[in-house]
């Protein structure tokens, strides 16, 4: 488990190489149609409490 929490920024403006992203979730309906392919990685789509649920758990519930 273990996540990092962006806010007002584009996913897309930081590399992956530099994170090692595997996966995003995210509550922004834009963020969840264009990172897939922008930035590779699979993305879960919920509200703000899934998303941090699924950071401190390690899964997506």
């Amino acid at each position: 488990a273990g996540g990092m929490l962006l806010s007002g920024v584009c996913p897309h403006a930081m590399p992956n190489e530099i994170y090692e992203t595997k996966t995003v979730a995210t509550n922004s309906p834009k963020a969840a149609h264009y990172v897939p392919e922008l930035c590779g990685v699979p993305v879960h789509f919920g509200n703000t409490r899934k998303c941090i649920d699924a950071a401190i758990s390690g899964r997506w519930s």
